[in-house]
């Protein structure tokens, strides 16, 4: 009988460590989710001191840089950055097309082959060639599909080269949280 308490008070003892590592996740991961908000917080303050309030003191005062103690120099400079939006991609590539500037266009012409289609997708590089078109053809094995298959085939026992396949194995910890109504979409 006393063997029988022993193993349950070891158990129970290990219970609690896994619990109180399982409370400094959640509490290392919350720290982390407040640290990036943070994080982007004081990129935003920067970003705005970098791009309205300092450039706005230079002008005010007249100069268009300094040097600060440790020798750095601070200047004020142009700067311009364009990304079309994707809502107005067709209404800026007619744009640059009219002005112009269309040669600033490039595109990139792909089709869906089926995987074990590939005397096609050869046989497509090289009409597109023989068109004198510039052809590059990207192969790729989406993750969540390879991760399926390898999952298959290790339940199966068959050896894998993970390194080549960037397999990983091993343990982890998976929290379900429960849905709270503030987040919830309704409708189950």
């Amino acid at each position: 009988m006393s063997q029988e308490a022993d193993v349950d008070e070891v158990f129970d003892s290990r219970l609690g460590a896994v619990a109180k590592m399982v409370n400094t996740m959640l509490a290392l991961e919350a720290e982390a989710a407040q640290l990036e908000e943070e994080a982007a917080a004081r990129r935003e303050v920067a970003r705005k001191l970098s791009m309205v309030d300092i450039p706005t003191m230079f002008g005010d005062l007249g100069i268009s840089g300094f040097t600060r103690p440790d020798g750095s120099k601070v200047s004020v400079k142009a700067f311009v950055k364009a990304a079309i939006p994707a809502d107005s991609l067709g209404e800026a590539v007619a744009w640059l097309d009219s002005v112009g500037a269309g040669d600033l266009v490039k595109s990139t012409i792909a089709t869906a082959i089926a995987r074990e289609d590939h005397v096609s997708a050869r046989a497509a590089v090289e009409a597109l060639k023989a068109l004198g078109l510039t052809v590059e053809r990207k192969d790729s094995v989406h993750w969540a599909t390879l991760t399926a298959w390898c999952k298959d085939k290790l339940a199966d026992g068959e050896e894998l080269p993970a390194k080549l396949l960037g397999l990983e194995m091993g343990m982890k910890t998976y929290i379900k949280y429960p849905r709270s109504s503030s987040n919830s979409k309704g409708g189950d």
